[in-house]
């Protein structure tokens, strides 16, 4: 995991290729939401931004 910023804008970036399905599940895993809920709870979450 690492911090992105970018003036006023910053970032929790999970940098793991697996972050995905630890966040949203699997078919056969349910989804965690660790950091869409904290992002929710903070401040704004304007969803999944794939890169």
């Amino acid at each position: 995991m690492t911090v992105e910023v970018d003036g006023d804008e910053v970032r929790m970036v999970d940098t793991d290729p697996e972050a995905v399905y630890k966040e949203y599940g699997t078919n056969d895993t349910p989804a965690h939401a660790v950091l869409t809920d904290a992002a929710r709870k903070r401040g704004r979450y304007r969803g999944w931004n794939p890169r």
